[in-house]
């Protein structure tokens, strides 16, 4: 008897640790990794490398922008540099000699401060021309625009000839390596969230296929329109069988226990 007891107690109580349940939650995918494309610089587009649905490469450019405005100011300043620092060097070359003329006392203090001061002021003329060369090649170099590898265009946002201007935008990107399922949990489910738990994910558009999942981030407050807390699951796409967008049904199993 005490056996047969001993049995049930150990039974129940492998019964009672295992009580789970399988939600269903319904939610959309959308890119987990995106990029916004924008100029640097004021011009003219030449070239356009991709449209919309393509992917995108790291051997050619995304977008490339008249350079002839901008070869011509680092023509300029260069110049001006050379300029700045042959100015500089003569200036440098009449401290020197009035030092000189200073020890023999062929030479007045004041004469020497002020050549002293104006070679200061060409020292700083070259620092600043040198910063302006620096600008100009950046902008040079700004008038070709490369991607990042494993991305997609989403958004081709301006055509060959149009005037841009800096700060506006250009392309948008996303990768779908990995993408985000945005599903809701009401206040009863909520405390059998938490982040790193598994997730089977089923497609609407691919019933025959399972995709795995991870919930990444557990809402801490409800969202009004909805009355219920906000799950991210991060969702394996390395397929690229999943698109932003999807309707997916998110699967998580939980512990009844921990209510």
């Amino acid at each position: 008897m005490y056996r047969l007891s001993l049995i049930l107690l150990l039974l129940s109580q492998c019964l009672h640790l295992s009580a789970s349940e399988e939600l269903s939650l319904l939610g959309s995918l959308k890119s987990h990794d995106s990029l916004t494309v924008v100029s640097e610089i004021d011009g003219v587009i030449t070239s356009l490398g991709y449209d919309r649905g393509e992917q995108v490469s790291e051997s050619k450019s995304l977008v490339q922008i008249d350079s002839e405005d901008y070869l011509l100011m680092l023509a300029k300043a260069k110049a001006s540099l050379a300029l700045s620092k042959a100015d500089m060097k003569a200036k440098r070359a009449r401290v020197e000699r009035y030092r000189k003329l200073k020890a023999k006392n062929s030479l007045s203090q004041e004469q020497l401060d002020n050549a002293e001061a104006e070679f200061q002021i060409s020292a700083f003329t070259v620092d600043l021309q040198e910063l302006a060369f620096e600008d100009a090649q950046l902008d040079l170099q700004r008038t070709i625009i490369m991607p990042v590898a494993d991305y997609w265009v989403t958004e081709k946002l301006i055509e060959k000839g149009d005037w841009v201007q800096k700060g506006q935008t250009l392309y948008r990107l996303e990768n779908f390596n990995k993408l985000e399922a945005v599903v809701y949990v009401t206040e009863n489910h909520i405390n059998r969230i938490h982040p790193g738990q598994s997730v089977t994910i089923y497609a609407e558009a691919l019933p025959s296929k399972t995709f795995t999942g991870e919930i990444l981030r557990v809402g801490i407050k409800p969202e009004s329109s909805k009355n219920s807390y906000p799950i991210d699951i991060i969702v394996n796409n390395r397929d690229g069988l999943l698109r932003s967008g999807f309707t997916v049904d998110a699967r998580i199993n939980v512990n009844i226990e921990q209510e």
